[in-house]
């Protein structure tokens, strides 16, 4: 059933489970013989390999080599103390002797416990062989714990010759050990109670390793015996009933093969299964996923599947999931293409629940034809997604150059939306289902061919989109393309509520439509509680290259921005996807779109926030401390700052601007120029911060 269900990619995996580096062979020796030692023989397992000789009396532990000779495992036996027995039984004869014919002998009352410990956490086919050697009558009961297989069954009967037959020579458990132990109790039946030897054989281990090279037995268990394809590893992952529940993935570049439509080469994608936890990002020597280093190794899944300069011959997706409990971490999605059916680009969700962590997704594009095109990087169709820790950088699309979220619950939190492009609406994210963004960092996003289409960073068709705490700066596209839109296409039931933000610095209006904007920097003003109008300082917008949209942009605040400690506490949401990994979901979210301290107090500016602990506005929390009297940034305190800042009173009398609202009450006025006069004078002579 496997083999027909995965095909020949997985009867390899088969014949390769068959001689798992996890598995062992253990025969009980009484003495009468050297044990079943020939690496040939597979008993009823059919697991050739190296066997275990063990002694058929004593506590232990006695070390255990697997089949392929790996040393780790333990036996240990405790319960009634057994004694040696052997007797040689004419109906076996050479290996099926050595590990029939002798047992650990319990007699007629009291129990044996067999322990196997320190193998791959998994599932296993665990065969007890338990048959007296002299008796047709003596039934012995095993039990195994854990077991989803009748438990316990009897073993026990007349010896069949050469051969071997559940019931009669030995019970067959299948026991899932989240642990890597497994437990086996024998316990009389009928008569005199033994067990001859013990099969462990991994079906599933609970973690898969994938890496380029193979180089041990290619069952997955390890790094050493990792499987060389990562579809190998996901389709083990469906069949395993869900007991495989991470795949960890060694750097370099996959490419799918699996095609979805028949004949079609391009039609091949990567699946994901429900359940499973799917990590890149490793050398291949790692042992915990703290020990990773996802920057340094870069794990690609490529669509890029013929001509790298044609674009044409690329795979339409490179990931879909329609699963439930997925998580893809810590790749690189990159090369697809799709002008099939225009639905999604590098990764399509068709439903269930999926987190997207620390990845990056770029260059991959929808073909904008007709009406649709959705979602270059991302759709989600359906489900619950979550999308956490990840850079979305020049993907492109009719609608939703990055992420077109179509009806799905939709979280994106610590994001970098870069260099993105709509040919019509929503540069970054299109949105027709209910989606929140929280520090996410919106540049050099476009959107807009014609100019009734809005929405250079994002556009709400429909549903809600919440952006709070994010920066949009850059983006834009055609001239009357909106950073932000709402209802762009008259439809009815849209909303953009946008809360702790700042979007500043983009060449197109801020909003287009109907927004409720509250406790942000909007360049030009926008109505709300809480909003102002003031350069929010960024250390450097469009970095070293001079180009928004690229991965150099730096939205960071300078000392003295008037974004620092100016929040709305109350309106930082739950740290639902647990950002900072430490269990607690109800807290507010903790940490800023660079992973530091959220609400950090800056000693050197006034402190306005509402509601609590001192968050800044903006995708990013200011970690040092200001020094207001220095205008011009230069760390110098001087009178060219006193110049500086009579420049931009003037400006902000005469059009709004609260640049030089010192006083942070919301009013450009002659109070402030003193309240600068005081900080200056305290700087010069205290030094900074001066608040």
């Amino acid at each position: 059933m496997l083999a027909r269900r995965l095909g020949a990619a997985a009867i390899t995996w088969v014949a390769a489970a068959i001689a798992g580096a996890q598995s062992v062979n253990i025969d009980f020796d009484a003495g009468a013989g050297p044990g079943a030692g020939s690496p040939t023989f597979g008993g009823a397992a059919g697991q050739a390999g190296v066997w275990n000789t063990v002694a058929a009396a004593g506590a232990g532990p006695f070390a255990l080599v697997t089949v392929s000779g790996a040393a780790g495992p333990s036996l240990s036996r405790a319960g009634n103390p057994p004694a040696a027995f052997a007797f040689d039984n004419g109906n076996t004869t050479g290996q099926f002797g050595m590990l029939l014919d002798d047992v650990t002998d319990l007699g007629t009352a009291g129990a044996v416990d067999l322990t196997i410990s320190n193998l791959v956490p998994g599932r296993y086919r665990v065969y007890t062989y338990s048959i007296q050697p002299d008796s047709s009558i003596a039934r012995t009961n095993v039990t195994v714990g854990g077991s989803t297989s009748p438990n316990p069954q009897t073993v026990g009967g007349a010896m069949p010759v050469n051969s071997f037959v559940a019931g009669v020579t030995h019970a067959e458990h299948d026991v899932v050990t989240s642990t890597g132990a497994i437990f086996i109790t024998a316990a009389p039946s009928v008569g005199f109670c033994g067990v001859n030897g013990v099969q462990a054989a991994l079906v599933h281990p609970r973690r898969v390793y994938v890496r380029p090279a193979a180089v041990g037995t290619a069952d997955g268990s390890s790094w050493l015996n990792a499987v060389t394809s990562l579809e190998t590893a996901l389709a083990m992952a469906r069949d395993s009933g869900g007991v495989v529940q991470e795949i960890w993935v060694a750097r370099a570049v996959y490419t799918p093969t699996n095609a979805s439509i028949p004949g079609d080469a391009r039609s091949v994608v990567f699946t994901l299964p429900s359940g499973c936890a799917v990590y890149g990002g490793f050398l291949g020597n790692e042992s915990s996923l703290a020990q990773r280093n996802v920057a340094a190794n870069p794990t690609v899944l490529s669509g890029e599947l013929g001509d790298v300069e044609e674009p044409g011959d690329n795979a339409y997706h490179v990931v879909v999931s329609g699963a439930t409990g997925s998580r893809l971490d810590g790749f690189t999605i990159t090369g697809a293409y799709n002008n099939l059916n225009e639905l999604g680009g590098g990764i399509r969700m068709t439903g269930g629940s999926l987190t997207i962590a620390n990845c990056v997704i770029r260059n991959n594009e929808v073909e904008a034809a007709a009406l649709a095109g959705v979602g270059g990087g991302l759709l989600a169709e359906a489900g619950s997604l979550t999308v956490i820790t990840s850079t979305f950088l020049e993907n492109s699309a009719r609608f939703g150059g990055a992420i077109s979220n179509t009806a799905a619950t939709c979280l994106l939190e610590n994001l970098w939306l870069l260099g993105n492009r709509a040919t019509l609406a929503g540069g970054a994210v299109h949105n027709l289902g209910n989606a929140t963004a929280v520090n996410v960092a919106f540049s050099g996003n476009t959107a807009g061919g014609a100019p009734s289409l809005q929405g250079g960073a994002a556009c709400a068709n429909s549903a809600f989109l919440d952006l709070i705490n994010c920066t949009l700066s850059g983006n834009g596209g055609n001239p009357n393309a909106a950073v932000l839109a709402t209802n762009p296409f008259g439809t009815t039931g849209a909303r953009i509520a946008v809360t702790n933000s700042i979007v500043w610095g983009n060449p197109t209006a801020a909003i287009f439509g109907v927004a409720n904007v509250s406790s942000s920097d909007i360049q030009g003003g926008y109505a709300g509680g809480g909003n102002f109008n003031a350069n929010p300082r960024f250390v450097d917008a469009d970095g070293a290259d001079n180009i928004v949209g690229t991965l150099d942009d730096n939205l960071q605040l300078r000392g003295a921005s008037p974004c620092i400690d100016r929040a709305n506490n109350a309106a930082i949401p739950l740290d639902t996807a647990d950002l900072d990994n430490d269990g607690n979901t109800f807290e507010r979210v903790p940490l800023d779109l660079a992973m530091r301290n959220r609400t950090r107090d800056d000693p050197g500016m006034p402190d306005i926030s509402i509601g609590g602990p001192l968050a800044d506005v903006g995708a990013f929390e200011f970690q040092g401390t200001s020094c207001r009297a220095d205008r011009d940034g230069n760390g110098v305190i001087e009178p060219v700052d006193i110049a500086v800042f009579v420049n931009a009173w003037f400006f902000g009398i005469t059009t709004g601007s609260t640049d030089s609202d010192f006083e942070r009450d919301g009013d450009v006025d002659p109070a402030d120029i003193a309240a600068f006069i005081q900080a200056w004078f305290g700087a010069i002579a205290n030094g900074c911060p001066a608040s």
